[in-house]
């Protein structure tokens, strides 16, 4: 806990002294120099010298190395791939796109490991501070991170066990590989870039080609119990309606990308889909009691602020409490959330006391 503590203060202020550090933490000061020391030889700390002080002895000032260890995130969307390198703060480093067939089985397979290779070459960050690659995908993936059920955007059109294929991109980059649904990513991805400690909870709604949401709660991802949190394209507000796993669900058939693509009027399109939205978010918010929303995806971007306008307005008299809908602010939220899958998994192990 101590670890942790120092840690996210470190991250937060990125050039502190041992001593502020100690006053503002409540930790002893020798547990804070051993804490330090700890974390200068895994090289993500060095000492910048002495502070001011008006009186006794000066204070050796800490510096935060965002950069001592990083991330791959992977986006895969279809017919292109967005490759980035993400450091400890969320920052993409060096970001590349990438077309490719859109089959998950054979990009995988054949190209994703050439791919990640020459992003890394184009770098300055050597290969030892890499320390993973994770992957978002536009599909459902089971709680485990092996099985993907179904993403047809990807060619994965029945339920697909993912481990063979990450074992073997995992044997030739020598490094750990994690999958994960790209709307939880982008949720995780938008909640790192914000980093607001005063708000631990945020809710991610894609509107893409289908309709998801990416839920954070107590800064942690929300997967559900059967990996199935935030498949809000199932919700109905029609009593007559009916899941059909295997076809759109009611919400998504109704405010999905797909429904008004082809129309030219925004001004149309937000108001054939706003209602069914400000439902879906205002559930999701009494229920769960998260007052930061973020709308992302390509519906977003094509209708941007306006639709946030409205929803807004409809928002204020559907909830307890204000809600607050967002535009995103992660310029690559799904690259960003699968670099932080592999990130905060280390970070644990680290603050355990382990290595990278």
């Amino acid at each position: 806990m101590n670890r942790r503590t120092v840690y996210n203060l470190l991250a937060s202020e990125k050039e502190i002294s041992r001593a502020e550090i100690s006053r503002r933490t409540g930790i002893s000061s020798p547990t804070v120099i051993k804490i330090i020391n700890h974390f200068k030889e895994l090289g993500f700390i060095s000492f910048e010298g002495e502070g001011e002080s008006k009186v006794g002895r000066k204070p050796q000032i800490v510096r935060f190395n965002q950069t001592a260890a990083c991330s791959i995130g992977v986006d895969f969307e279809g017919d292109h791939l967005m490759i980035g390198i993400v450091d400890l703060l969320g920052h993409i480093l060096n970001l590349k796109k990438f077309t490719v067939v859109p089959d998950f089985v054979s990009t995988v397979r054949e190209k994703l490991g050439t791919l990640i290779e020459q992003v890394i070459e184009q770098t300055d960050i050597k290969t030892n501070r890499i320390i993973g690659v994770g992957i978002g995908v536009p599909g459902s993936v089971s709680l485990d991170l092996k099985t993907v059920r179904v993403a047809p955007l990807v060619g994965i059109k029945k339920q697909l066990d993912v481990t063979p294929l990450l074992a073997e991109l995992e044997s030739r980059l020598k490094l750990p590989v994690k999958i994960e649904k790209d709307v939880n990513a982008a949720a995780l991805g938008e909640f790192v870039h914000r980093r607001n400690p005063a708000c631990q909870d945020l809710i991610y709604i894609s509107l893409g080609t289908g309709v998801g949401a990416g839920i954070i709660l107590d800064g942690r991802l929300r997967r559900g119990t059967n990996s199935l949190a935030g498949e809000i394209g199932y919700l109905s507000f029609d009593v007559r309606a009916s899941i059909d796993p295997g076809a759109p669900g009611w919400l998504e058939s109704r405010i999905g990308y797909k429904t008004f693509a082809k129309n030219p009027n925004p001004r149309a399109v937000i108001k054939k889909i706003v209602n069914d939205l400000a439902l879906a978010i205002a559930g999701l918010s009494i229920a769960l009691d998260v007052d930061q929303v973020v709308v992302g995806g390509i519906g977003f971007e094509s209708l941007g602020n306006t639709l946030l306008e409205i929803l807004n307005e409809k928002l204020a008299r559907l909830c307890l409490r204000p809600v607050h809908c967002l535009a995103p602010v992660c310029p690559e939220p799904v690259v960003v959330g699968a670099a932080w899958i592999i990130t905060e998994d280390s970070l644990a192990k680290l603050l355990d006391g382990s290595d990278w």
